[in-house]
């Protein structure tokens, strides 16, 4: 897994939301915090992909950001 920070104008669950519609599935980073203000992030799992698989929501994850 790795954390990816975002750094531009929308927010995590609209992301989140643009990412479903795409069929790729991240996890906002507000989903593990319950106390603390965290800065607006999404998990990214790679467990179980293939290289074919990764390079392809990488792709779609610039379409999500570039939207």
């Amino acid at each position: 897994r790795t954390v990816a920070w975002i750094k531009i104008g929308v927010s995590e669950m609209v992301l989140t939301r643009r990412a479903e519609q795409l069929g790729l599935e991240v996890v906002p980073i507000s989903s593990y915090v319950s106390k603390y203000e965290q800065k607006p992030a999404l998990m990214l799992g790679f467990a179980g992909c293939n290289a074919g698989e990764i390079k392809r929501g990488v792709s779609v994850l610039e379409a999500v950001l570039s939207r």
